[in-house]
Order: structure tokens, then C-alpha cells, then sequence
């Protein structure tokens, strides 16, 4: 019996661990429109809308400098979009599309899983595809 206890306390904990939020170290959280961390460089394959924006899925190799080579990027209205140096003011759903080229900075937290999950602070249009 105190095996089995012993086991599920274990499987327990290990649950817990292993679906914490963790922390990003980007240092600049203030309102220019620099990315001085890169988290994710890389191609939208799938858009959903969600409540207040849309959900991206973003997806590259990982390059050198970024942290992740697929994530599930929430990008809402706090959200600051950039096209180059201008920032965009409407709405993510009117000017993100599939094919598009992001990089992004996420907020303070993002979810431990595959691929990662976050809300993004900072996202600058690359490259979009000629329609």
C-alpha cells in the first residue's frame, strides 16, 4: 500500500513540474518597438480567432538567438504589431495571414509544452506572401 501511495505522490509532482509556466528573460518590456530577444523567428501555418485577438501557430527551424521552433502565439489588442519600423494599429485578424513571416516576443510567461504557448508582446511582420 505504501508503494502505491509512494508512486502516485511521485506521478503526482512530476505532473505538476512538468506543466509550470516559466519566466522569459527579455529585458526590454518597455513601449519602443524593438525585439531584443527573439523568441520565435519563423512562418504562420495556422490562424484561430479567439476572444480578443487570434491564436497563431508559428513554425521554423531554430535559429541562432531564438528559443523555440514551433509556437501557439496568442496575439490580442495589448499586443504591439509591426510591419518594419511602423507600427500597425488594426486588428491582428485584418493584417497577420497564413504564409506571413513573424518574429516574437512573448510576454513574461510562457506555457511548458509542445509547442510552447504564450501571449506575445511584440510581433513584427518579416515577410508576407505576395497575393
Amino acid at each position: 500500500m505504501k508503494k502505491i501511495l509512494y508512486t502516485l505522490l511521485v506521478i503526482s509532482l512530476l505532473s505538476i513540474v512538468s506543466c509550470q509556466r516559466i519566466t522569459t528573460n527579455n529585458t526590454n518590456k518597455n513601449n519602443d518597438n524593438t525585439i531584443p530577444k527573439i523568441e520565435i523567428r519563423g512562418v504562420v501555418t495556422d490562424i484561430t480567432v479567439i476572444e480578443d485577438g487570434i491564436e497563431v501557430l508559428i513554425e521554423s527551424k531554430m535559429d541562432e538567438g531564438t528559443d523555440y521552433d514551433k509556437a501557439s502565439v496568442a496575439i490580442n489588442s495589448k499586443t504591439k504589431i509591426f510591419k518594419g519600423q511602423e507600427e500597425l494599429t488594426k486588428l491582428p485578424d485584418d493584417i497577420i495571414k497564413i504564409g506571413d513571416t513573424l518574429e516574437v516576443d512573448f510576454d513574461d510567461a510562457v506555457a511548458e509544452s509542445y509547442p510552447v504557448k504564450g501571449t506575445a508582446l511584440i510581433v513584427r511582420i518579416i515577410e508576407s506572401p505576395e497575393i
